[in-house]
């Protein structure tokens, strides 16, 4: 969306209010690290960031997963199956940012880019103000789930994902952990998930496991 009818100044100070009240991320921002801190950014970028702002003010359902190894595919059909059964009745697109995954959530912002990867047929969606959508989405959202996979673990941007949850001033926002196979239960990254579930009723589940092990109990 346009800001063009918001001067500079008055955008610059909207941006950074906003951004002052979700609290800047330990390690700052992503885009400081290629833009530069937020007094350096021009009107453009800024109107970049109001954009992603108003993109993921309206997000009801966020999803945390590890793109790896077919999480992508998982999380985009689970935001397929999400929005198939709240409106059954419907075919017409669904707005990405309702249900956010993430940079392709913000597809229609000018700065999110398209990246091809090399030796597969998978397109990677990159944007230099990701972090700003995905904590504004957690501080919108009704709901949250984790996809927790081996890859999940291995990437510190999804961890930081669940951190955001645990600091976010949205209290009433429910939370659930599905929690895939070859995963160490007994981690140091999964004992604070475990806590964090416990002392937040979230609800906690095992995929594809054996019914015998009892860890198909939802919490």
């Amino acid at each position: 969306s346009s800001v063009t009818n918001i001067d500079s100044k008055n955008i610059e100070e909207h941006v950074a209010d906003r951004l002052s009240d979700l609290g800047r991320p330990d390690g700052g921002w992503f885009f400081e690290k290629s833009l530069g801190t937020l007094k350096n950014l021009n009107l453009e970028q800024l109107a970049g960031i109001h954009d992603a702002l108003k993109l993921t003010d309206g997000v009801k359902n966020i999803v945390s997963f590890g793109a790896r190894e077919g999480g992508f595919e998982l999380a985009m059909q689970f935001r397929h199956d999400l929005y198939r059964s709240q409106h059954p009745d419907e075919n017409s697109p669904h707005d990405a940012a309702t249900h956010y995954l993430d940079a392709i959530s913000l597809q229609s912002n000018k700065f999110t880019k398209l990246e091809k990867l090399q030796h597969v047929d998978v397109f990677k969606m990159q944007n230099p103000f990701w972090d700003v959508g995905y904590k504004n989405g957690i501080a919108h959202a009704k709901k949250m789930a984790f996809f927790i996979t081996p890859e999940w673990l291995g990437s510190d941007f999804c961890k930081q994902e669940f951190q955001w949850l645990s600091e976010t001033k949205n209290k009433d926002i429910k939370s659930a952990f599905v929690i895939f196979k070859d995963v160490d239960l007994k981690s140091k990254d999964m004992t604070s998930i475990f806590n964090f579930a416990d002392i937040h009723k979230s609800r906690v589940m095992m995929a594809s496991t054996p019914p015998e092990s009892g860890l198909n109990n939802v919490k």
